[in-house]
C-alpha cells in the first residue's frame, strides 16, 4: 500500500520503540532556571485551581532531567501567551499575557502569600515575581538556544539510535528532497 501512493512502510512497535532521551551539557543550567521561573508562580482562584497549579509544578519536577529540560524548552519556545504552567491559575503569567488584574481578584482566591497584604505590597510583590521571571526566561531562551543546536549536531552524527521519531524524519527528507 505504501509503494503504491509513493511512501514508504515504517511499523510502529507496540512498546513504543526505543524513546532517546539525550542529556546535553546545558540541562542543569536550564533546570536551574526552570527553578526560578517556577519559583515566581504565584497561584490563584479557588483552593481547587491553586492546587492543581501546584500540582503540576510538583509533577513536572519528579521527571527525569532530560524531560524537564524538555518541557522547559518547550515553553521556552512557545508562541503567544507566556506560561509556566498550562491551564491558568499563574497570577504572574495571566497578569503578563493581560488576562486579569490583580485589583479584580477578590481576597479569597489569592495565594496564600499575597493575603493579608495591602494593595500597594501585594503590586509590589507581583512586580517582582514579573521582573524575576522576565529575567529568568531570557535566560533560559539563550540556554534553549544553545540546547537546541547541540540535539542538532548529535542527530546529525552517524549511527544515532533506530527511533521512531529519526525513522519519521529520514522518511520526510527522502520525500521532500
Amino acid at each position: 500500500m505504501a509503494r503504491l501512493g509513493g511512501g514508504q512502510y515504517h511499523p510502529i512497535p507496540q512498546d513504543g520503540g526505543q524513546v532517546v532521551q539525550v542529556q546535553t551539557p546545558y540541562d542543569d543550567q536550564i533546570i536551574q532556571i526552570q527553578g526560578r521561573i517556577d519559583a515566581t508562580i504565584l497561584p490563584y482562584g479557588s483552593a481547587a485551581e491553586q492546587s492543581a497549579v501546584r500540582d503540576k509544578v510538583a509533577e513536572r519536577a519528579t521527571a527525569s532531567a532530560s524531560a524537564r529540560a524538555d518541557n522547559s524548552s518547550f515553553y521556552a519556545k512557545k508562541g503567544g501567551r507566556r506560561e509556566a504552567v498550562t491551564g491558568g491559575s499563574d497570577l504572574v503569567a495571566d497578569i503578563s499575557n493581560g488576562d486579569v488584574a490583580l485589583e479584580a481578584i477578590p481576597e479569597a482566591e489569592l495565594n496564600d502569600a499575597l493575603k493579608g497584604m495591602t494593595a500597594p505590597e501585594r503590586a509590589a510583590h507581583v512586580e517582582a515575581q514579573l521582573e524575576a521571571r522576565k529575567k529568568a526566561e531570557a535566560e533560559m531562551a539563550a540556554l534553549v538556544t544553545k540546547r537546541d543546536a547541540y540535539l542538532a549536531e548529535q542527530q546529525a552524527q552517524p549511527g544515532q539510535a533506530d527511533s521512531f521519531d529519526a525513522s519519521v524524519k529520514h522518511l520526510l527528507k527522502d520525500q521532500l528532497g
